[in-house]
């Protein structure tokens, strides 16, 4: 898929990919492990650790597919999804407030982007261009 639409649609479909898995794994984890979440349902630290590593997983998944679908610019657009990823990002965490840990948050907003171009260069690598 070529061009700057190309482009726009691999890094839409390998946000909607990352956010989707995300969101699976946020809801699932939850009712597979209940002793990682407190009564409230709030994450407990174990939890909030394994939703860092998902993520990271998650965006590198993302990250791979926008680079295969932009197959003319793949690590351009796995770049520029990990700023997409790190601006919304930001976004949400000072929409967070304090309902979540400091040191999570961070890490959260650091580790997706890097997983993005994570998978963009696993993605290059794959090519052989690494």
């Amino acid at each position: 898929m070529g061009g700057l639409a190309g482009r726009f649609l691999a890094m839409l479909a390998g946000f909607t990919i990352t956010a989707g898995l995300t969101s699976a794994v946020s809801i699932l984890l939850p009712k597979l492990v209940p002793a990682w979440a407190e009564r409230d349902g709030s994450p407990r630290r174990p939890l909030l650790v394994a939703y860092v590593g998902v993520s990271f997983v998650a965006a590198s998944v993302g990250g791979y597919v926008a680079a295969l679908i932009a197959a003319d610019y793949p690590l351009a657009t796995a770049l520029a999804l990990g700023i997409v990823t790190l601006v919304l990002g930001g976004v949400g965490t000072l929409q967070s407030g304090e309902k979540y840990p400091l040191w999570y948050l961070i890490l959260l907003l650091l580790i997706t982007p890097i997983g993005v171009v994570a998978g963009g260069l696993i993605r290059m690598k794959a090519l052989g261009a690494l």
